[in-house]
């Protein structure tokens, strides 16, 4: 039940419009308008259609993809923890930050009534502050969705300052 209960809060909280991002850091609202006024100026408008992952991974500097990688949902835990990422098996190309965080694809699945079909990644955290990044550069849509659950299955997890 606390698994469910964890489940449905990440889902509800994940769903949520960013609107409250701290003052303090560069927010992912940032970048990309920064990242989007120097394609403007850069890019010649005719080579927008080609604009691509592999392009934008390249563009961008190493500040602007670790906030990309780490700002758009966080939280923190008490226990230590599992983070499942169940990412939609319809999405070509795979974010670039989950398996540079760490995250393992298992051979898992999730489905849906819709049909979609998620894929499963899988990462042990200590208690702490998580850290998960944008759903791709591509338009694709649904977003990952994430499952919190304790990796001592006696534990109780407390989800605290979360974001968005």
């Amino acid at each position: 039940m606390q698994r469910l209960y964890t489940f449905v809060l990440i889902l509800l909280l994940s769903a949520c419009n960013q609107t409250n991002e701290p003052a303090s850091e560069l927010t992912v609202g940032q970048v990309m308008d920064d990242v989007i006024t120097r394609l403007y100026e850069k890019v010649p408008s005719s080579k927008y259609d080609s604009i691509d992952d592999s392009f934008m991974l390249a563009f961008l500097n190493d500040e602007e993809k670790k906030i990309l990688a780490t700002r758009y949902m966080y939280f923190e835990v008490d226990v230590p923890v599992v983070v499942s990422l169940m990412r939609d098996r319809g999405q070509p190309i795979i974010p670039f930050w989950i398996a540079e965080a760490g995250f393992v694809k298992t051979d898992q699945v999730v489905k849906n009534a819709e049909g979609y079909v998620y894929d499963v990644w899988e990462k042990r955290y200590d208690a702490g502050k998580i850290e998960l990044g944008i759903n791709g550069f591509d338009k694709h849509r649904p977003v990952y969705f994430i499952t919190v659950g304790p990796q001592d299955v006696t534990d109780k997890v407390n989800i605290t300052n979360v974001y968005p």
